[in-house]
């Protein structure tokens, strides 16, 4: 990327603030630039790095900081022989325990519910060559600790050696203090001092003879001399041997360190390449959340920047947008030179560098910008005394780099092209050359003041005219742009605003050609036009919006009669289920009937058989009449129950038709599962796409929602009562109550499907001493097919029962093998 451009639009104080979150020392910082992509697959991996990065530490801090490099111990391990310093050592161990931990706090950050999938794939991925430095840790952990400190009150060889120099020490200074306290008068300090490591005392230098030992020097006046007596003397030289020994200890485990680290170079360097890359990411992501950032999306064609703020002017950043679409690859800027037109050229240079540096940008989340081949700028003062060049000639000749390296997809900016020259031969020379810029297929940001290069910008199909915008009244830059039109310089205005004496601005105001007159008035029909488009969109789109509320209360509508239909069909069915009921309790009194019948004349043949009489044969009429009966009810059943199942069918089909995506149920929902007169409540979606989980008694289970039957909507239901997990039914027949239980009539049906087989033999010799109380001759009992274990234990039960006569399964029509006829003596 060009770096006069990269100067000019300041991309070096993005970088340096970007250091200052880093967490390696020195003057770069581990940040001297970064990539700039080319790849769209690549620098949106690159951008999806950056988010997680910043969403994680948002989370949670990563804690590093303070790395220094280790380059210059990288180089030296390289050489078979060196033994790095304490200090080396002391940078490695601190890069590697970082290093240890850095990956953790990385992997356990993906672990947590703060990435979506793709960041944490894309985090993943980039962790795959990282592992633990457990090896290396090994060997200098044992010296060194996390933060670099040598670790020589712990290492064995060394403990001994330093408790001797503490000693040493402590005997030197008892020594001193003794010979200082003898004679007071004859010292010149009341406190030992040192010199070339050896501990003296200072002497008045007349009474040299009365302390014996070795003088080390006096001082400048000569009043002073330092003299180590004999028992400093043999004292010093046993602390200096003692010191001696310490430093060979710590040399062989310098050297020890050294060797062994010495085949682990390769790993060192890739690991620190590792964490200047983390560095790098982790840096950016935290420069994107102090500026608001947002990544841009990669334009295909076109630039789109949404709500801009340049990143240096903080909160006094006015939001900008800026739009090259279409067709049109060159924007030419017009306005008054305080409108803002310089800023917003340098906010999307800056802001497109940021963009292919890997870098979230303070823009709107909308924004998008294509991967530029180049950004080539000429912007502000670029005259040279040195050079001996004008500040126009200065600018020819940055321009004419600028045209030589213009190539397609590169970012051209021109900063008041055609300016500093006679305006005739400027606006020539810059109509060339946003020719020859059209033609090189780059795109393009011009500003310019010259009305002829507005024109040319109006006549030509691949540019455009935009303004920043000005407060006709209050003479202030709104400093925003409008695309599609060119803007005023409004000088004079400004010269107003300022001060300048009011004749001379008038008599300036005659001197304006017809031309300009003519242009001026030209842009303000322009600007007249854009309000009243503005206008008429505002209200088209109100329009709209009211269209759409009409669209929605037709559609609550017809919501409304779908719903009440739906009513009516529901409460049909309803009204089936209970004639089929009503059904299943006539067929039970007319069994009933006949039985009792034959028992009447099985009675009465016995007692015709006692007295010898002849046996009275059963009325063919009564079994004709109580067959035709039955068969009738059957038949009727039969039909209406495939009715029922019809508009069931109907019914569910018309709850999915009115909602492609609401369910014709929902939890709390009370329903009869098909085939079973037991209801059931609805407890929570099912995992296959229309299905429900149902509670119907003590027993759960999944079932498909074209299977079910509602009975009442969840409004008012908290669910099934534990009196309704035993079903019970009544016909219309007499009887009595019982003290203590529910009221026995004929036709009683017990309900004890769902329940396990103690339950159920309770439930069922709770009803049968109740049965046998109030004198009922018959009931049947709703068991289930199932496993068949309900079954078999309550015939077993009952078979035992003296009060039994005799058990039967109903016929088909009425349960077959899922229910029981119980028949009492």
């Amino acid at each position: 990327m060009n770096q006069h451009s990269i100067r000019i639009l300041e991309f070096d104080k993005v970088l340096e603030n970007c250091r200052g979150f880093s967490i390696f020392e020195g003057e770069q910082r581990g940040i001297e630039s970064f990539p700039l992509f080319t790849d769209g697959d690549a620098l949106e991996a690159e951008l999806r790095l950056v988010r997680a990065f910043r969403l994680m530490i948002r989370s949670r801090h990563h804690g590093a900081q303070g790395l220094e490099f280790i380059g210059d111990a990288l180089s030296m391990l390289g050489k078979q022989g060196t033994v790095l310093e304490l200090e080396q050592l002391s940078r490695i161990s601190v890069l590697l325990h970082q290093y240890a931990e850095l990956l953790g706090w990385m992997r356990g950050m993906t672990e947590e519910d703060i990435l979506d999938e793709n960041q944490s794939a894309a985090v993943q991925e980039y962790l795959a060559d990282w592992d633990q430095p457990r090896d290396v840790l090994k060997i200098i952990s044992p010296y060194f600790d996390a933060n670099g400190r040598f670790r020589e009150d712990e290492i064995p060889e060394l403990r001994d050696v330093i408790r001797s120099i503490q000693k040493l020490h402590g005997q030197i200074q008892e020594s001193a203090r003794r010979y200082l306290s003898d004679h007071k008068d004859i010292w010149s300090s009341d406190e030992a001092t040192q010199r070339d490591g050896r501990v003296v005392l200072a002497l008045k230098s007349d009474h040299r003879g009365k302390v014996g030992g070795i003088v080390h020097g006096s001082s400048n006046s000569g009043q002073t001399i330092y003299i180590e007596p004999q028992e400093l003397l043999e004292k010093n030289n046993a602390l200096n041997e003692e010191r001696s020994r310490y430093h060979q200890e710590v040399h062989k485990i310098l050297r020890r360190c050294s060797d062994a680290l010495r085949e682990y170079t390769g790993l060192l360097t890739v690991m620190e390449q590792r964490l200047l890359r983390f560095n790098s990411l982790q840096a950016r992501g935290r420069y994107a959340a102090s500026v608001d950032g947002n990544p841009a999306g990669i334009s295909r064609q076109g630039v789109r920047l949404i709500a801009a703020r340049h990143p240096f002017l903080g909160t006094r950043a006015v939001p900008i947008s800026i739009e090259i679409q279409g067709d049109t690859r060159i924007l030419v800027v017009s306005g008054p030179n305080t409108g803002g037109k310089t800023v917003s050229m340098k906010t999307l240079g800056l802001l497109s560098l940021m963009h292919q540096s890997g870098m979230e940008i303070p823009a709107g989340d909308a924004s998008e910008l294509p991967l530029f081949s180049d950004i080539l700028v000429d912007i502000g003062d670029e005259q040279s005394i040195d050079a001996g060049l004008s500040t126009f000639s200065a600018h020819l000749k940055n321009l004419s780099t600028v045209l030589d390296g213009a190539r397609d997809d590169a970012l051209v900016l021109l900063d008041e092209l055609g300016s500093g020259t006679n305006p005739t031969e400027g606006s020539a020379l810059s109509m060339a050359v946003m020719e020859h810029l059209s033609d090189s297929q780059v795109y393009a940001m011009v500003t310019t003041h010259h009305d002829i290069l507005k024109a040319y910008a109006y006549n030509h199909p691949r540019m455009e005219n935009a303004s920043v915008q000005f407060d006709a009244k209050s003479l202030e830059p709104t400093y925003t742009i409008a695309s599609g039109i060119p803007g005023e310089s409004h000088a004079l205005d400004i010269a107003q605003r300022v001060g300048m004496d009011s004749h001379i601005v008038a008599r300036a105001r005659e001197h304006i050609s017809r031309e300009g007159l003519s242009m001026q008035q030209l842009i303000e029909d322009l600007r007249t036009r854009q309000q009243e488009m503005i206008q008429a969109q505002l209200e088209l789109s109100e329009r709209r919006k009211q269209a759409d509320r009409r669209d929605a209360d037709l559609g609550e509508r017809e919501k409304l009669i779908k719903e009440g239909e739906l009513a009516l069909k529901e409460q049909k069915l309803l009204e089936h289920d209970a004639y089929l009921a009503q059904s299943r309790k006539e067929i039970e009194r007319i069994i009933y009937q006949l039985t009792q019948e034959r028992r009447r004349l099985r009675r009465k043949n016995r007692e015709r058989s006692e007295t010898g009489a002849e046996a009275e044969a059963e009325a063919p009429d009564l079994n004709r009449d109580t067959r035709a009966a039955l068969d009738g009810l059957s038949r009727r059943q039969r039909e209406e129950l495939g009715r029922v199942r019809d508009d069931q069918q109907r019914a569910y089909e018309q709850r999915l038709a009115s909602s492609s995506s609401a369910s014709a149920y929902g939890p709390g929902d009370r329903v009869r599962y098909k085939g079973s007169g037991k209801p059931a409540e609805i407890i929570e979606a099912g995992k296959k796409k229309h299905s429900w989980v149902i509670l119907a008694g003590s027993m759960r289970m999944t079932v498909a929602e074209k299977d079910l039957e509602l009975v009442q909507r969840a409004a008012g239901q908290a669910g099934l009562s534990e009196s309704e997990k035993v079903h019970v039914e009544y016909d219309k027949g007499g009887g009595s109550a019982a003290a203590g239980g529910p009221q026995i009539r004929s036709g009683l049906t017990l309900d004890v499907r769902g329940m396990r087989l103690d339950e159920a033999l309770k439930e069922v010799e709770q009803f049968l001493d109740r049965a046998a109380v109030e004198g009922l001759q018959f009931f049947s009992v709703i068991h289930g097919k199932g496993t068949g274990v309900l079954q078999q234990g309550i015939h077993q039960y009952l078979g035992d029962s003296p009060v039994v006569k005799q058990i039967s399964f109903a016929p088909p029509e009425d349960g077959g093998y899922g229910k029981s006829y119980v028949y009492l003596n």
